[in-house]
């Protein structure tokens, strides 16, 4: 029987990858992983351990599990980032670009097996990191960026053991498949049409999740995570399309043509502190602490900025983000639990570094989630999150580029999800 939900697991873990859906969270990490999460806006995540997500948030928590189990999520998320500039934007024409974010579907799958009453070990897969934006091709900023996709997803087999009554710990290897993709316009200067750099590539990184949970007694407890970074070095030779022959000509001479470009990234470690509470029977308090190294996030920025141009590569300026969150489960019968929770998230970059490859700043979640057993061994679950950042200001510069000048407005995504829990 083991071997046959195994071999399942590992089918369903190519059609979720092919559907992981890439999410900004402080930075451009997902606590949206079409989980029951998503209800409680990740209050409580390391913390809550009640079903096989926690081999992710928590491996401690799969200690807790009395039965192997299974669940499947799907997601849809629907993303507003559209980009208003104002007069200070030029001498480049153009228009707003339209929404850089549109609609994702996503999923993840967990599965989670006792050994014995102190040894558990599980597998999941999932995506918790990543961004895309695809602007129109006549959009005023298309010297910055035209379309970028950044996505990780990620395999992960966990194992857990009981150390004794208040204390379990845990640990999985996070085999992240990342995929990156960047596509930019370059202004030809004289000549009256854009020309195009595209790079792409695909690589493997590796890390680990480690995690204890310390129960106080059957309603309190409390889990620790430490989720490590996860290096993605990508590396192409860039390919030009249409450049005007003056700009060629610098580019060759100085052998930017077929240079191969370093894009070594971190995916940054994150640390969380998740807190359960039961007040009663019914209801139950939990809450988050986070933190986020996204100050050593290696992420380049690719295009042609000068007309003297030395080099294709320019650093960013990141900051660590801090995470906090509160929410609630009540039991309104035996079989249906209700959830809900808010949760804010500080910004990785400062307005005057902000770009278009990667509109992002603070964010506020708040989100409402139910779920429903209809047989002993079958449980349903939907949820609903809205995550805002409201206006996020930019002002970027180039010689070729131009300036780039405005503010996203009313930056939103909604995410709605459904899963499954089969316990066997």
């Amino acid at each position: 029987m083991m071997r046959l939900h195994i071999t399942w697991i590992g089918s369903m873990a190519l059609i979720i990858a092919l559907f992981a859906q890439p999410v900004w969270a402080g930075g451009i990490m997902s606590y949206e992983i079409s989980t029951p999460e998503v209800g409680l806006a990740s209050a409580g995540t390391a913390a809550r351990a009640q079903d096989a997500t926690t081999l992710f948030t928590n491996p401690a928590g799969m200690t807790r599990l009395q039965r192997p189990e299974l669940m499947g999520s799907l997601q849809v998320v629907y993303g507003y980032t559209k980009f208003n500039p104002n007069a200070n934007t030029g001498p480049q024409t153009g228009g707003d670009g339209g929404n850089g974010a549109g609609w994702f579907p996503g999923g993840s799958l967990f599965y989670v097996h006792p050994v014995s009453s102190d040894f558990t070990f599980g597998i999941g897969t999932l995506t918790y990191f990543g961004g895309v934006v695809d602007y129109r091709d006549t959009w005023v900023g298309r010297y910055f960026v035209q379309s970028t996709t950044l996505l990780g997803v990620t395999i992960m087999p966990s194992i857990a053991y009981r150390v004794n009554d208040w204390l379990s710990l845990g640990a999985g290897l996070n085999a992240m498949y990342g995929m990156y993709e960047n596509e930019v316009a370059i202004n030809n200067l004289a000549v009256d049409y854009d020309g195009r750099l595209k790079i792409k590539d695909t690589e493997w990184g590796y890390g680990g999740d480690f995690g204890a949970l310390i129960t106080f007694d059957d309603t309190t407890r409390l889990g620790l995570t430490y989720l490590t970074k996860v290096d993605l070095d990508f590396s192409d030779t860039p390919k030009f399309y249409d450049l005007g022959p003056g700009l060629a000509a610098i580019l060759d001479s100085r052998g930017l043509l077929t240079a191969k470009l370093d894009l070594s990234m971190s995916v940054p470690e994150t640390i969380m502190l998740s807190f359960y509470h039961e007040l009663n029977e019914d209801l139950a308090l939990l809450a988050n602490a986070g933190w986020q190294d996204w100050s050593s996030f290696g992420e380049v920025d690719i295009g042609i900025r000068s007309d003297d141009p030395r080099s294709l590569t320019a650093d960013r300026n990141y900051e660590d983000t801090w995470h906090g969150a509160l929410g609630c489960q009540y039991r309104l019968n035996p079989d249906t639990l209700l959830s809900c929770g808010i949760a804010y998230d500080s910004s990785m970059v400062k307005d005057r570094n902000r770009t278009p490859d990667l509109p992002v700043g603070e964010t506020w979640r708040f989100g409402l989630g139910s779920q429903f057993g209809m047989e002993d061994n079958v449980m349903f679950g939907l949820a609903y999150a809205f995550m805002w950042s409201g206006d996020l200001r930019m002002d970027q510069s180039g010689t070729l580029s131009g300036r780039l000048a405005g503010k996203y407005r009313n930056t939103s995504y909604h995410f709605v999800s459904a899963n499954v829990r089969w316990l066997f």
